[in-house]
């Protein structure tokens, strides 16, 4: 097996891993919503077969069953499911972006008032020569 391929494998190993935590977080969303018949209820919200649900709640996530689950309870009701299986929960997601855009505006911040001492330096030096219209070739 080349190293490609197992690179390959990890990562699909991975990404069944993760969709299983996934699965895992709506089962058990459903679950505490409608904690008898969950089914039932999840294939009315879903307009879709009882087996389709049961499905759904065993496990077995699709993209159709995803579109069928932002349409029944919203796409923040998914994100946070999503948020869930990568052990986050929405607050601490908005909290580190949060954070993220703080450290990006004070490295702006820094940015700007490095901008603003080398134009002071330039001006200064410039000052000192009267006359220079600027650099000559």
């Amino acid at each position: 097996m080349t190293s490609g391929a197992r690179t390959f494998m990890a990562a699909r190993s991975q990404d069944n891993s993760q969709k299983e935590r996934l699965a895992r977080a709506i089962s058990d969303a459903l679950t505490d919503r409608y904690q008898h018949h969950t089914a039932k209820h999840v294939a009315r919200d879903l307009d879709c077969t009882p087996k389709a649900a049961t499905n759904l709640l065993r496990g077995h996530l699709s993209i159709a069953s995803a579109a069928k689950l932002i349409s029944a309870y919203g796409a923040g009701w998914l994100a946070e499911r999503v948020l869930e299986a990568a052990g986050q929960t929405l607050e601490s997601y908005i909290d580190q972006q949060a954070e993220a855009a703080e450290a990006a505006a004070a490295k702006a911040r820094e940015h700007a008032e490095e901008a603003r001492r080398r134009h002071a330096n330039f001006s200064a030096a410039r000052r000192g020569n009267p006359g220079d219209d600027g650099p000559r070739a």
